[in-house]
């Protein structure tokens, strides 16, 4: 059914067309549209508080939901009308009606930045953790968006920030996550401190906050999450060398003194590849040179995916880079001349390995490049509690060679090949 004459002045906002037609007309108050909508709802998703008074004065119902559930108080809640909110609510909305989703009013006001909505729906008995059928809830929706107030507000109503979101691909999610994902590093370091990494962090213990983080090189909320005490085991620094994100892998090749060392860095993902045959895979140059000044093994070899006569054989890097420059192919499509021209540069880089670590980039440190938290000399404090967080700034230095020796080793190079 289409709107009727009350809808149409519910939308327009004309108090005084609303009373007329209550007065005049046999109209009912809580009529439908073909979505299930009626006037009052219409009013609350305006904002029209004045008209929703009277349509109340005329009970009006609060609790009539559209076909998918909604309500009047969600409706107000997510377009942040504060007056209907309250109106609605003394009218006695049900503060933690759902719909057919399992979506509350908080939902939409957590989701949509309203805080004082937030407020009034919680001061008003709504479940501050209600989750909706998908597993979201109030603070997953904040922190995806970057809603840092209502953060800090849900998380001293001692919300559990660890509660799962479910993605369509079957995994989970915590609101860490995707607020790492997101790159809102003050929510990511408001949650952090209010509760600690492991209280936040869920089952992967910031492993995938980390590596979504890296996917997108938001090395800022990078560097807050391993601060915390999140250790990478491999899986981001994967990532930033498949994607060449240059910087995050700098920031997590600072790892090596506080993790595996060489089996970090030589790690291998469930292609029997390295980084740095990711990298050079990828023609990442750049990232190629950090993971040879950081140490990598360039002689290490993969398994083919075929055979040659019954037998597997073993490809270099050196033997890749060739491949994919004679063929002028990258990642099994055809090469652009950019990314041709980017793989010759990984080729020379793994022809020059001993004088791209004669001149470091980067290293020539043996302490960590990033620091514990200020002050506390650990991620965390003995009771297990959230602590702040600071960064050290590490200092780029050059490894000691002497100028013959650095002279030689450069000019032994210095042929193109």
């Amino acid at each position: 059914m289409p709107f009727n004459y009350l809808h149409d002045a519910a939308l327009k906002g004309s108090a005084k067309l609303t009373e007329a037609l209550l007065a005049t007309a046999a109209l009912d108050i809580n009529e439908r549209t073909e979505d299930g909508f009626t006037p009052l709802d219409v009013a609350a998703q305006e904002g029209h508080h004045r008209v929703a008074r009277i349509l109340l004065g005329h009970n009006a119902s609060v609790t009539v939901a559209s076909e998918n559930g909604w309500t009047p108080l969600m409706l107000s809640a997510q377009n942040g009308h504060v007056v209907m909110t309250k109106l609605l609510i003394d009218a006695g909305s049900d503060v933690n009606a759902a719909t057919a989703e399992g979506i509350t009013s908080l939902h939409q006001a957590a989701d949509e930045g309203h805080s004082e909505i937030l407020s009034m729906l919680v001061k008003a008995g709504a479940n501050p953790d209600t989750r909706a059928h998908t597993g979201s809830t109030p603070l997953y929706d904040a922190a995806f968006h970057g809603h840092l107030d209502i953060v800090r507000k849900l998380l001293r109503l001692g919300v559990r920030p660890a509660i799962p979101m479910f993605q369509p691909d079957g995994s989970t999610r915590v609101a860490l996550d995707v607020a790492a994902q997101k790159g809102h590093s003050e929510v990511v370091r408001e949650l952090i401190q209010h509760r600690g990494i492991k209280a936040c962090a869920g089952a992967t213990g910031g492993a995938i906050a980390l590596n979504l983080a890296t996917k997108n090189q938001h090395v800022d909320t990078m560097r807050l999450l391993l601060v915390a005490g999140v250790v990478d085991t491999g899986m981001s620094l994967f990532t930033a060398a498949t994607l060449g994100r240059e910087r995050a892998v700098k920031l997590l090749l600072q790892q090596k003194w506080a993790t595996r060392g060489d089996r970090y860095i030589d790690s291998r993902n469930e292609c029997h590849c390295t980084p740095l045959f990711v990298a050079v895979s990828a023609a990442a140059p750049r990232v190629v040179r950090l993971l040879l000044d950081a140490g990598a093994n360039e002689k290490l070899t993969r398994p083919l995916s075929y055979s040659f006569n019954g037998r597997m054989k073993n490809e270099t890097l050196l033997g890749l880079a060739d491949n994919n420059l004679r063929y002028e192919v990258l990642d099994g499509r055809r090469a652009t001349k950019v990314e041709t021209n980017r793989l010759e540069e990984a080729r020379r880089l793994l022809l020059r390995v001993e004088a791209v670590r004669a001149v470091s980039w980067l290293w020539g440190t043996t302490s960590p490049a990033y620091a514990a938290p200020l002050g506390t000399g650990g991620n965390r404090d003995a009771s297990g509690g959230a602590s702040r967080l600071g960064v050290h700034i590490a200092r780029r230095e050059t490894r000691a060679h002497s100028s013959g020796a650095l002279l030689a080793t450069l000019f032994r190079y210095s042929v193109k090949t």
